[in-house]
């Protein structure tokens, strides 16, 4: 008569041991009758002449005796013999650094390495990173840390709390992909450009912590493997302005502000008379940097790691009354509330608010300045100095320090000229 498992544990002495079959690679799983009816399984091996057995779980008496998976109960005999030859092969894969202590010591110490790691990413979300780069950007003097902090909260922490919560290195491209399409998808094409541009910027600053020491330390803890933007294209925005104003229109426009007797005005003729300047550093223009015959411009474009480059640009008798107008008296010169800088849009909103206005944007008169002293034969040189584009290569960045100031004033007393003629 064949004697089942269950009577076998039926007929052990409380606490006694038996050994039911041999384990290879190694040792042998054991079972050991409890208190009551609990009967508790192990697996016991020799190493360096010392004897261990550990510890399996409960047999389950209902399990079918062919299982091998353990059942919420406990387990079968095979199941804790699968279990016992599991262990077994982990020792012996281990003999060399210490068996199976040795092995279940290190995967317990890699499970709290990860489990820490994942506690220590749960404060580098995605919102954590886009503030410290914006953060980085107000630091380091760039003129775009603003508008980026603003563009950030509008459309990604404001409608997107739940992947601003994300730690940083789990946001796909995907998700970034969600992002802009929802700005596309009202109509705001340029827009998700410009927030395009941004993200990518923020994530390849993570992305090169580890080997470029330009990088704040911090942003190492993001453990950025890739950038999630890279992929994600977005057509039809960015660029050079392909609409500027006409000879005809910049003409209008200077008479359209040209004897208007508010802050407004003043500030749009300093704005064309001096070029065009961009306005995310005339807005920003210190009252410290203004000077006799000109104006210091800071110039935040450029790599991590690289100052803001001083932009000289000189003062026509024109546009120093207008910087006059302006009362610059404190921390900013052309500021509306003491000790804070225009608002990001306030040139734009002024602009569109002329009288007649006829798409009088401040970036069609930028790029309209450019091809007009181009039409009056102004080198593409003495352009790109006095926008503060188009200035590269070693010898422009390193060497020359030559300011071209008077070739500036040059340019700008032609501009006048030719706003002042009426034909």
């Amino acid at each position: 008569m064949v004697t089942t498992h269950g009577q076998l544990f039926a007929e052990l002495a409380p606490g006694k041991f038996i050994r039911l079959a041999k384990i290879a690679p190694a040792g042998s799983l054991e079972a050991r009758r409890m208190a009551g009816d609990v009967v508790m399984f192990y697996w016991r091996y020799t190493f360096q002449n010392a004897s261990t057995r550990e510890t399996i779980g409960v047999w389950d008496p209902r399990a079918k005796p062919k299982d091998l998976k353990p059942t919420a109960r406990g387990y079968s005999v095979a199941a804790a013999q699968e279990a016992a030859r599991e262990m077994a092969v982990l020792h012996y894969a281990n003999l060399d650094a210490g068996g199976y202590a040795a092995a279940v010591a290190a995967r317990k110490a890699e499970h709290q390495r990860a489990k820490q790691e994942k506690q220590n990413l749960s404060s580098f979300t995605l919102q954590a990173l886009l503030t410290d780069y914006a953060d980085w950007l107000q630091a380091n003097g760039k003129v775009s840390a603003r508008k980026v902090r603003t563009q950030f909260k509008l459309h990604v922490f404001d409608p997107w709390p739940e992947l601003a919560a994300l730690p940083a290195n789990e946001v796909s491209e995907e998700q970034i992909a969600d992002i802009l399409r929802k700005m596309i998808e009202v109509g705001k094409v340029t827009t998700a450009w410009g927030l395009r541009k941004m993200l990518r910027a923020a994530f390849q600053m993570a992305r090169e912590a580890k080997t470029n020491p330009a990088v704040p330390i911090k942003f190492k803890g993001y453990a950025l493997k890739f950038n999630p933007v890279n992929d994600v294209k977005v057509a039809g925005g960015g660029g050079a302005d392909m609409n500027p104003l006409s000879g005809a229109e910049m003409r209008a426009y200077w008479r359209s502000i040209k004897h208007l007797d508010t802050k407004a005005g003043a500030v749009l003729r300093l704005h064309m008379l001096t070029g065009g300047q961009r306005l995310e550093q005339l807005r920003e223009l210190k009252t410290a940097d203004v000077h006799a015959g000109h104006i210091v411009l800071w110039d935040g474009k450029g790599k991590v790691g690289t100052a803001p480059r001083q932009h000289l640009v000189p003062l026509i008798p024109e546009a120093k009354r207008a910087l006059e107008l302006c009362n610059p008296v404190g921390e900013y010169a052309l500021s509306v509330k003491a000790g804070e800088p225009l608002g990001d849009n306030t040139i734009r909103i002024w602009a569109k608010k002329l009288p007649g206005n006829r798409d009088f944007q401040p970036k069609r008169v930028r790029s309209g300045v450019e091809t007009l002293l181009a039409s009056l034969g102004v080198s593409k040189e003495i352009r790109g100095r006095l926008q503060s584009h188009g200035i590269s290569g070693v010898q422009d960045r390193h060497y020359n320090a030559y300011e071209y100031m008077k070739e500036k004033e040059d340019a700008l007393v032609l501009l006048f000229q030719y706003l002042e003629d009426e034909d």
